[in-house]
């Protein structure tokens, strides 16, 4: 109990102090405005005393929340904060358990997920990520912005429960065990978009979830069954793997990290191609790079080379009379590499579904 006498008088000191004592609490008096902030403040050394003699820094992770100072190539960021209280540690003072303040750090919510890649994850697989109770920290069908306004807000972006968005759970299984904070294995059939929400697939997915020790969040990973399970792997040299790379039809995805450049100032503006060719060349020894991914982008990019032939002959053995027939090729791999072939030029793309 905090017990506090306003007002110069004291007439009724003793008591007001023997209710707080009797009861753990503290007891102050205030004599003028300007004692109200710093008296009143008094009892966070009161509660923070056990912490303080028992050595307890109890970590503190927020719900995900969009700062608007902050914006990438995609929009604005999804950030959550981080904090822990600062005690005194001096041992004349601990006994006192003297609060010195809190220390905190943003974190930008992408920057959680690179611990697992998405290359690794398979096609239409996925990583999210929930608090304790039950709101989506990220999730791939998380949309806190309205489309046609990036900077525009929905409402209660930051409470959107697991099961609105895994809505096929109807006994929200998943949702329970992750609030739950166990570990174990889900599955179960579901529907997914593509195509810009156009085509539905039907699927089964496999969720595997866990606690992230040391947070109030559970981390799942959804992988698709029967996609992903297999793929290549083989040795080219640098030189071929750039020379293929390099190519004018040849594009990486933007949500692919081949390196992080983010580390030193001198890289923040640099392109992730750019960024491979200084890595493989010894040119840029600062540069942190995933060479598992580089490697197997090189090869997917030797070995889907010679399809540019094939595209080139359907192109040429196309009719001349024909109003209508292919107009683009593309071929995309699990590495982000991606190769396209216009067969029109791009105001002639019709831009339209088959019938079937």
């Amino acid at each position: 109990m905090f017990t506090y006498l306003i007002g110069r008088e004291a007439a009724f000191a003793d008591n007001l102090k023997w209710m707080a004592c009797a009861n753990k609490g503290f007891f102050t008096q205030i004599s003028t405005l300007a004692d109200v902030q710093e008296n009143v403040m008094e009892y966070l050394h009161v509660l923070s005393r056990p912490k303080v003699i028992d050595q307890e820094h109890d970590v503190v992770w927020t719900e995900a929340y969009i700062d608007s100072t902050l914006a990438d190539d995609q929009g604005l960021v999804l950030m959550t904060t981080v904090a822990m209280p600062v005690f005194s540690k001096q041992n004349e003072t601990r006994s006192k358990g003297i609060l010195l303040g809190v220390v905190g750090t943003d974190v930008p919510v992408k920057e959680l997920l690179k611990a697992i890649p998405k290359y690794k994850l398979g096609i239409h697989g996925y990583a999210f990520a929930i608090t304790n109770n039950g709101y989506i920290l990220t999730h791939p069908e998380l949309r806190p912005l309205y489309e046609e306004g990036k900077k525009r807000r929905k409402p209660n972006y930051s409470s959107v429960d697991l099961s609105e968005v895994e809505w096929e759970d109807r006994d929200d299984v998943l949702r329970n065990a992750m609030v739950n904070r166990k570990t174990g294995k889900f599955s179960m059939e579901v529907k997914k978009t593509v195509d810009k929400g156009k085509r539905v697939l039907v699927m089964t997915n496999d969720y595997y979830y866990t606690d992230i020790r040391g947070t109030p969040f559970s981390l799942g990973v959804a992988l698709s069954r029967g996609h992903g399970k297999y793929f290549f792997r083989g040795n080219v040299t640098i030189e071929e793997g750039l020379h293929d790379l390099e190519h004018p039809d040849v594009s990486l995805a933007d949500e692919w990290s081949y390196c992080n450049t983010d580390v030193h100032p001198e890289h923040h503006q640099m392109a992730q191609l750019e960024a491979i060719k200084l890595y493989l060349t010894g040119k840029e020894p600062l540069l942190q790079c995933d060479k598992e991914l580089i490697q197997e982008v090189l090869f997917d990019a030797v070995v889907s080379a010679p399809i540019e032939a094939y595209w080139t002959s359907l192109a040429l053995n196309k009719s001349e009379n024909s109003d209508k027939g292919v107009e683009v090729a593309f071929l995309g791999t699990r590495t982000g590499l991606s190769r396209i072939n216009l067969f029109v030029g791009p105001e002639q793309l019709t831009n339209q579904l088959p019938d079937s």
